[in-house]
């Protein structure tokens, strides 16, 4: 048997295991062997077309059994507390952690807890055996989120700039509650001054949209510019309602449309750029978006976000396409082309 073979057969024996200990919510174990071949080769590398395709349901059944989750645990909680739970839990990366951390994915096979093997394995399960089987592997863990007091606390801050706290890093805060991205471009611009561009989605698959300032070092352009966004989805919630829609058209990066009067004072004489140019085919490389997972590490987020707004040059990116939806463009500025 060659290295290659006998890895495969390696992979087999373990998700054999691995998978055969999961119920479905009658309590019944699945029969696992006829999906075997394809969790092996999603596996092997969760970056093939059949590991997109999967991953593609995955994402779908994901969201749907955590709602089914979360109404079996609330039968009758409102509609509000219900939303609220479900934002608790849209994080793959957190969810995932937790699975392939039980499973010991990676000490076994060498293999990084990735959100995006994580719904490979879910479209894999949602194919074979249907929506109990994606609800007994994802069910333990949706549980632990919801009732740990800690994700409780960290909803407090919501979109209300909160005195003395960086709103960069309340912006990360909420994004890891909704599962959404964020990029923050530098560019150096006139009189010595520096421009910052965020860029951000506040759920996956949901609308691109954007907002510059420009002042007189990097943090202080970047800061304004994140404060004014907390301030303006705080302040305008039926845009915030529309922001948080998913499934909708990501082949435009909107500019959020902040009127001056609600521009953010900062020291330093920063200012807003209003017909600042995001394009699209600005950002080919879908690997410098950087998102952020709740149980990520955290220096290693620090890290990332260090090399965005202080890194070597000028940060090349990538909107990820995704399924296209309906939503109201009139709230934002004209799109940027």
């Amino acid at each position: 048997m060659d290295a290659v073979s006998e890895r495969q057969k390696h992979v087999e024996n373990f998700l054999r295991e691995a998978f055969s200990n999961i119920t479905d919510q009658y309590g019944q174990k699945l029969p696992i062997v006829p999906a075997l071949p394809n969790l092996v080769q999603v596996t092997l590398n969760y970056e093939s077309p059949i590991a997109e395709r999967f991953r593609f349901l995955g994402e779908s059944a994901r969201a749907m059994a955590i709602r089914w989750i979360i109404s079996s645990m609330f039968p009758e909680a409102n509609l509000e507390t219900l939303t609220e739970h479900n934002r608790k839990c849209q994080d793959p990366g957190r969810i995932s952690k937790s699975i392939f951390g039980q499973m010991q994915l990676k000490r076994s096979l060498g293999i990084p807890a990735h959100s995006n093997l994580f719904d490979a394995y879910i479209g894999v399960l949602y194919h074979f055996f249907g929506m109990p089987a994606v609800r007994g592997f994802i069910e333990p863990s949706v549980k632990e989120i919801i009732s740990n007091p800690t994700t409780v606390r960290t909803l407090k801050p919501g979109f209300k700039p909160v005195p003395n706290q960086d709103p960069k890093s309340q912006i990360r805060d909420v994004l890891t509650l909704t599962g959404g991205n964020i990029q923050i471009d530098i560019q150096g611009a006139e009189n010595s001054m520096w421009q910052a561009t965020v860029i951000c989605q506040l759920v996956q698959s949901g609308t691109i949209f954007s907002h510059s300032r420009v002042g007189p070092s990097k943090q202080k352009a970047a800061t304004a510019a994140c404060y004014d966004i907390l301030e303006y989805l705080h302040n305008h919630v039926d845009i915030r309602t529309q922001l948080m829609i998913p499934n909708c058209d990501t082949s435009q990066v909107h500019r959020l449309n902040i009127p001056e009067s609600e521009w953010c004072k900062v020291i330093g004489n920063v200012k807003t750029i209003v017909d600042n140019k995001v394009a699209l085919g600005n950002h080919p490389n879908k690997a410098n978006w950087v998102h952020l997972p709740a149980t990520d590490d955290q220096e290693e987020t620090i890290r990332q976000l260090q090399l965005l707004l202080l890194g070597n040059g000028n940060p090349t990116n990538e909107i990820q396409s995704t399924r296209t939806g309906h939503f109201d463009t009139s709230i934002f500025g004209r799109p940027q082309p």
